[in-house]
C-alpha cells in the first residue's frame, strides 16, 4: 500500500502497509504528528459495556499459517524486511505421532519476550518420543480451558 495522509483537527497520520501471504497485509500507521482519540474521522465514544479486567496486558506474539512448503520462504521474509528474528523452531522431527505432525517457528522483533505456551508444551510433552503424555497433557489443558470459556461466555452475557 503506498503510504497516504489523513488529517483533521487534531493533526494527520500516514498510513501504509504490505502486503504478505495469503491476505494478509501489516498495516503501519504514523502518529507522531497526530493528537486526537484514535484516527482523523474518530470520536470519542463512551460504552455502557464495562467488562471486568481479564488481565491482558498487551499481545505479544500472533499466529499465521503459511501454504505448503512455503514456511522458510516467509520467515525469511519476516528475517529480511521486518527485521524479526527466528527464536524458536519445531519440526516434524520433533512434533508427531503415527499420523500427523507439527512444523512451527516464531518469529519475534529482537526482545525475546515471546513466550509461547503451547509450543513448549509440545516440546516437552513430544520429545521423548511418548506422544501419551502429550495427548493426556493436551486433554488436561482443553479440560481446564473449557469451563473458563463458559464462565467468560456467560459473564459477557450478563453483562450485555
Amino acid at each position: 500500500m503506498k503510504p497516504t495522509v489523513e488529517k483533521d483537527d487534531h493533526g494527520e497520520v500516514v498510513r501504509s502497509g504490505i502486503y504478505t501471504y495469503g491476505e494478509t497485509v501489516h498495516i503501519f500507521v504514523e502518529r507522531k504528528n497526530y493528537n486526537g482519540v484514535f484516527l482523523p474521522g474518530y470520536q470519542k465514544w463512551e460504552s455502557d459495556y464495562k467488562p471486568s479486567s481479564v488481565g491482558l496486558k498487551f499481545i505479544d506474539h500472533m499466529v499465521g499459517n503459511v501454504g505448503w512448503n512455503e514456511m522458510n520462504t516467509w520467515v525469511k521474509w519476516y528475517e529480511d524486511v521486518m527485521g524479526f528474528v527466528n527464536f524458536l523452531s519445531f519440526d516434524d522431527k520433533q512434533i508427531h505421532t503415527e499420523y500427523s505432525a507439527l512444523m512451527s517457528k516464531v518469529m519475534t522483533n529482537g526482545n525475546f519476550g515471546t513466550e509461547v505456551l503451547a509450543n513448549n508444551m509440545f516440546r516437552e510433552a513430544f520429545s521423548f518420543g511418548d506422544t501419551g503424555i502429550g495427548a493426556a497433557l493436551a486433554m488436561l489443558i482443553f479440560i481446564s480451558v473449557v469451563p473458563i470459556m463458559f464462565l467468560n461466555i456467560r459473564r459477557m452475557q450478563r453483562e450485555s
